[in-house]
């Protein structure tokens, strides 16, 4: 009896150490598995229309502490950085927006990707081909009043560009207000002036002067009301002397939509606004033609087409 006993018990043992054996044959294939995942993944296009925008991701396997990006010209030579933003609560996934600027000279283009986990720094290179796009030029030929506002060398107009400036320079890494897609800000019919415009104006002396058109314009009756395209936060409402009754509105990091010529803004600076809230109404104030919406994006203080928001999101 007691030899049986001990034939069982031996048997028992035997099975249990299979058991564990099997066990920590898994556990082991499961730890391989987890090993070779890796750290991080950064995603990004390939390709970008002067004029466009484009998203680079980071998606980590741990907390990311810092993130951002190098942008590096045909000649290798440097020309931006820009700050990643967390986009979810872990700070596993991480976003940067950039703009395609329009005076960057197509070609292959470098982005160095640096984040840093745990305290150490992963970097690596991607190619990023510039595309060339063509864009309208026009020739305007100024009022007394359109060609005074232009040679206005006034302290007051260079206040106001300043400041115009130091506001499309900031960058909160924490104003996630909007992602997109966004909409149209009213129901426009038609376009009068096209992003990215070449103008050669003349003015009433017989002078030109060359510059770039950095919005969309529409043209519509005075009065007519224009609506938020997304959430965001208006961090500027004041009437300029060259952009008339002037709106800006804040939607993401360094993401700013803005809207000039108004006849009347009905929101007010630091206020947030809904999406298909009514922020303003059409007019024909400061440098302008006729009644119209004359419609802006700026990404990390570059112009982009504001019409591509209304086909993808910014993150």
């Amino acid at each position: 009896m007691l030899k049986r006993k001990l034939h069982v018990f031996i048997f028992f043992c035997f099975l249990l150490n299979i058991y564990a054996s099997g066990k920590a044959e898994v556990s082991e294939k499961e730890q391989d598995a987890e090993s070779a995942k890796p750290l991080y993944i950064v995603s990004m296009p390939e390709s970008g229309e002067l004029g466009s925008f484009f998203t680079v991701k980071f998606k980590a396997m741990r907390g990311i502490e810092r993130a951002w990006i190098s942008v590096y010209n045909v000649e290798e030579k440097k020309v931006q950085t820009i700050n990643a933003f967390p986009i979810d609560k872990s700070k596993k996934e991480w976003a940067v927006i950039s703009a395609v600027a329009v005076w960057w000279k197509s070609g292959s283009w470098k982005i160095r990707t640096h984040l840093i986990i745990e305290g150490a720094l992963f970097e690596e290179d991607r190619g990023f081909e510039v595309l060339e796009k063509e864009f309208k030029e026009l020739v305007m030929n100024l009022s007394a009043k359109n060609t005074k506002i232009l040679k206005d060398k006034s302290p007051k107009k260079a206040e106001q560009r300043n400041r115009f400036a130091e506001i499309l320079k900031v960058q909160n890494l924490e104003s996630l207000y909007f992602k997109g897609p966004f909409s149209m800000p009213f129901d426009a019919k038609r376009i009068s002036s096209t992003f990215a415009e070449k103008r050669t104006s003349k003015y009433t002396d017989g002078k030109t002067s060359v510059s770039r058109h950095w919005g969309v314009d529409y043209p519509a009756p005075i009065g007519t009301p224009i609506f938020a395209p997304g959430k965001g936060k208006v961090v500027l409402a004041e009437n300029r002397i060259v952009t008339g009754w002037t709106l800006v509105i804040e939607h993401a990091p360094a993401v700013y939509t803005i809207y000039y010529h108004l006849n009347k803004i009905h929101v007010k600076e630091g206020s947030f606004v809904k999406m298909r809230e009514k922020i303003a109404d059409i007019g024909t104030t400061g440098f302008s033609t006729g009644p119209h919406l004359h419609w802006e994006l700026r990404i990390n203080e570059v112009p982009a087409d504001p019409e591509l928001l209304l086909k993808k999101e910014l993150f």
